[in-house]
């Protein structure tokens, strides 16, 4: 053996592995760096500074509804405007008996009289459903009526009501707008994770970061105009408001 030989290679000539591994990690770590700057820029300085959007949508809907309820608040002293809702069957037959009247417009082209006794009846239903509601939160109806309640602890942290909607209804105080998880606004977790697998998939296929980040907002985009337009629609069905009238 040569006394003078090394184990250690000089810097020119070594080359390292190629590691998916390490590119996968790279490509998360990235990613998640991005995404984390962003939660905290909004959470911390837009939505208290700037425009808070969910709290904004609640604002709104206080006013638009304030011939449901006169103060801000169901409970007396109270600002809370946002619940869990559990209603009891009869509360929900009551309400789908309503809604049908709507959702019939939906039904094969014979069983229309017209379009304009369509919208007769959606209009009809609209008031028949804003009277309803109104008197259900006046505690008008003795036997479909409702009370509040906090969630206990251990119902908070397993997201379940441990309680059944027998007799009443029940109005769960939701300080933490729970409501926008069904929305697309609520979603960033989901919908960061997912954009971080479809980026990585993508970049480990083809081997570029320029590409996968622009497929990545590529199908950002097509998802948000589905979710808009699906969205206008469904939200039309359920408020009874004509997708016209939708901003």
């Amino acid at each position: 053996m040569d006394s003078s030989s090394s184990l250690s290679r000089s810097p020119p000539s070594y080359i390292a592995p190629y590691s998916r591994i390490l590119r996968y990690a790279v490509s998360t770590a990235l990613w998640l760096v991005i995404g984390i700057i962003q939660i905290v820029f909004f959470a911390v300085f837009y939505e208290r500074f700037i425009e808070d959007k969910i709290r904004q949508f609640v604002d709104l809907c206080c006013m638009s509804n304030e011939n449901l309820c006169s103060q801000r608040g169901l409970v007396p002293n109270t600002e809370g405007q946002t619940f869990q809702i559990a209603i009891s069957d009869q509360m929900r037959q009551h309400y789908d008996r309503i809604h049908e009247t709507l959702t019939r417009k939906n039904g094969p082209a014979r069983l229309l009289s017209s379009s304009a006794s369509t919208f007769e009846q959606s209009i009809k239903a609209y008031h028949t459903m804003n009277k309803f509601l109104g008197s259900f939160i006046d505690h008008v109806h003795k036997e479909m009526d409702y009370f509040i309640k906090d969630k206990l602890l251990l119902e908070r942290i397993l997201g379940v009501e441990f309680m059944e909607p027998m007799e009443k209804s029940i109005f769960y105080n939701d300080e933490g707008y729970s409501f926008s998880s069904v929305l697309y606004y609520g979603n960033e977790a989901t919908l960061l994770i997912y954009d971080l697998l479809f980026f990585c998939v993508v970049d480990l296929a083809c081997q570029n970061f320029i590409l996968a980040a622009f497929l990545t907002y590529l199908q950002q985009e097509i998802f948000r105009f589905i979710r808009n337009t699906i969205g206008q629609k469904n939200l039309a069905s359920k408020t009874l408001v004509d997708q016209r009238f939708l901003i």
